[in-house]
C-alpha cells in the first residue's frame, strides 16, 4: 500500500529558496494497514537528492527506505487491532519538515493451525487414546472446539472432546488389520468462526490368531460367521492343528491353526485329490471336501456356495486341494446259478446216504433235474411264453400243467440262445381246445421235428432239417396258426 497524500502536503509546505531554514510542523490524515500486509507510503519532497528523512518515532519494525524514500512496515499478528503513531522528519538545505500521523492497525482473523500430527497405531478390541491440540494464531486468541467430522461412519465410531481436543477410539475386529482416517476439524469461538480440519492416520493391527482374523475378514464381507463348539461328523477331518468349527452363512467350516508353514505343508502333503485319500484315509463322504490355505491357517468345509468360495479365494488363496464325492468301487459278485441253487438239496441228500460214492447227480436224479429245468425255462421265459399264448396264456399253461411229461419235454428241449422261443411256443395256441384230440397231439409232435431257429442265429448242424425235409412256416413264427408245410409229398 503506497500512500502520496502527506508527500503531497510536504512539498506544499517545502518553500523554496529562502534566507534560512524554516521548521514546519504538519500533522497528516490517519492512515489504514492490516495484519500481515505490508504497508507504504510515499514522501517526495523538493530537492529530493539533497533531502534527509528520518523515522523519529514508529512502530517495530518500521523504517525508511533510502532509495525511494518511501515509509515502510508491515504489521505483525500482534498489532492489530491497534494504533500507532509515525514522526517523520525531512531537512532539506532550505527546510526541515516535522511530519506526524496515525496507523490504524486492522485485526485479520485467521483460522486454527494444528499441531504436526504423527500416524497413530492401534490394536483390535483395546482403547486407542491421543490428544490433538490446535491454537488460533490471532491476538488475542479465542478458545477452540473440536468436532469429529470424519470416521463417523466406524463401528463403534470414536470420540472426541470438544474441549480438550482428546480422542478415544476402540476398534472393533470390522477395523482390524485396516488403515483409517479420521478428520477433526477445529472451530473458532469468535464470531468469524472460522475452522481448519486434520486427516489422523490411525494403523489397525490384525488379530495375531490368523483365524480370528480371518473371522473378522469374512463379516466385513457380509458374511455370518458364527463359531459352533459341537462336533460335526461330517467334517471332522483329523488335521493334525489346532481345530475350531464355525458356521459362515449356515455351512460348516473347519478351521485348523498350525504353528508354522511347514507344520501347515506336511498336512497340504497328504491330501490325495487324485486318489480320494486325506491323512491316509479314503474320503467316504457324499459331499465334495474344499481345502483352502494361507501361510499357517488351512480352512475345510464341503460343498461350499459360490459366494463362500469367492471369500475365502480372496482372502487366502483358491481352493488348493478337491476331494469329489466317494465311489464305492464296483465288487464282483459271483452269482450262483438259480439252477445250482435249485439242485443243491439233492446233492446233500446224496452226500447224506452211507456206502455210496459222492455224485454230483445220478441216473435216479434224471426225473427231479429235468423238473428242476423246465421250471427255471418257464420263469426266465414268462414274457416270451405271454407273448406267444397271448389271450390263450393261462388256457395253454394250465393244458401243459396237468401233463408233466410232455411239459417237461418241451420246455427242455428248447435253446433260448438259438431257438425262436415266441415262434415256437405260438403252435401250442390250439392244443388245449384239442387236448382229447390225437390228431391234435400228434399234431405238436410233429412241430418238435420241425426246424425252428431263431433268424439271427447260425446252426451247426442240418440233421433236423434233413431228417424231416420241412421248414417252420414264417406266419406259424408269427403265431398263426396255418398249418406245417413239408417239402415231402403226402407229409
Amino acid at each position: 500500500m503506497v500512500l502520496l497524500g502527506m508527500g503531497a502536503a510536504m512539498w506544499f509546505l517545502l518553500g523554496r529558496d529562502t534566507a534560512a531554514p524554516q521548521v514546519l510542523t504538519q500533522d497528516l490524515p490517519q492512515q489504514t494497514a492490516r495484519e500481515g500486509e505490508r504497508f507504504a507510503l510515499a514522501l517526495p519532497v523538493a530537492n529530493a537528492a539533497a533531502a534527509n528523512r528520518e523515522l523519529v518515532q514508529g512502530p517495530p519494525g518500521a523504517s525508511i527506505d533510502s532509495a525511494t524514500g518511501q515509509f515502510l512496515w508491515t504489521p505483525a499478528e500482534a498489532d492489530g487491532p491497534g494504533q500507532f503513531a509515525v514522526h517523520i522528519r525531512i531537512r532539506s538545505d532550505v527546510a526541515t519538515t516535522e511530519g506526524r500521523f496515525q496507523i490504524n492497525v486492522l485485526e485479520v482473523e485467521s483460522p486454527p493451525i494444528f499441531a504436526e500430527a504423527a500416524t497413530l497405531s492401534a490394536i483390535p478390541e483395546q482403547e486407542l487414546r491421543t490428544r490433538l491440540t490446535a491454537t488460533d494464531p490471532d491476538q488475542p486468541s479465542v478458545p477452540i472446539e473440536y468436532v469429529l467430522t470424519g470416521g463417523t461412519d466406524l463401528s463403534p465410531p470414536p470420540a472426541i472432546d470438544a474441549t480438550t481436543g482428546e480422542l478415544l477410539w476402540t476398534p472393533s475386529e470390522l477395523s482390524a488389520g485396516e488403515t483409517v482416517t479420521l478428520t477433526i476439524t477445529a472451530n473458532e469461538t469468535s464470531g468469524a468462526r472460522l475452522s481448519s480440519s486434520q486427516d489422523i492416520i490411525v494403523k489397525v493391527a490384525p488379530y495375531a490368531d490368523p483365524a480370528r482374523q480371518l473371522m473378522a475378514d469374512l463379516r466385513k464381507r457380509g458374511l455370518t460367521v458364527e463359531t459352533d463348539d459341537r462336533t460335526d461328523a461330517s467334517l471332522n477331518v483329523p488335521f493334525k492343528g489346532a481345530r475350531q468349527m464355525l458356521r459362515i452363512a449356515g455351512a460348516v467350516v473347519q478351521l485348523v491353526s498350525y504353528p508354522s508353514q511347514e507344520a501347515l505343508n506336511a498336512d497340504l502333503d497328504q491330501i490325495d485329490a487324485a486318489g480320494g485319500k486325506v491323512l491316509g484315509t479314503t474320503w467316504e463322504r457324499s459331499e465334495t471336501l474344499v481345502v483352502f490355505a494361507n501361510e499357517q491357517l488351512l480352512v475345510a468345509t464341503l460343498d461350499p456356495e459360490q459366494e463362500l468360495v469367492e471369500s475365502l479365494s480372496t482372502l487366502l488363496e483358491p481352493p488348493v486341494a478337491r476331494l469329489a464325492p466317494y465311489v464305492a468301487p464296483v465288487v464282483a459278485v459271483h452269482q450262483v446259478p438259480r439252477a445250482v441253487e435249485r439242485l443243491r438239496p439233492m446233492y446233500e441228500e446224496e452226500l447224506k446216504k452211507p456206502g455210496r460214492p459222492r455224485k454230483l447227480l445220478t441216473t435216479e436224479s434224471y426225473g427231479e433235474v429235468r423238473r428242476l429245468f423246465a421250471e427255471q425255462f418257464a420263469e426266465e421265459h414268462d414274457d416270451d411264453l405271454r407273448a406267444a399264448f397271448q389271450s390263450n396264456y393261462d388256457d395253454v399253461m394250465a393244458w401243459l400243467g396237468e401233463r408233466d411229461d410232455l411239459r417237461e419235454e418241451f420246455f427242455t428241449a428248447i435253446d433260448p440262445d438259438r431257438d425262436d422261443v415266441i415262434g415256437l411256443h405260438a403252435v401250442l395256441q390250439p392244443a388245449p381246445r384239442f387236448a382229447e384230440s390225437r390228431n391234435a397231439m400228434d399234431r405238436w409232435r410233429s412241430h418238435r421235428h420241425l426246424v425252428w431257429d431263431a433268424p439271427d442265429t447260425s446252426t451247426t448242424t442240418d440233421i433236423p432239417r434233413t431228417n424231416t425235409h420241412s421248414t417252420m412256416p414264417a406266419d406259424r413264427l408269427r403265431g398263426s396258426r396255418t398249418s406245417v408245410t413239408s417239402s415231402r409229398p403226402n407229409q
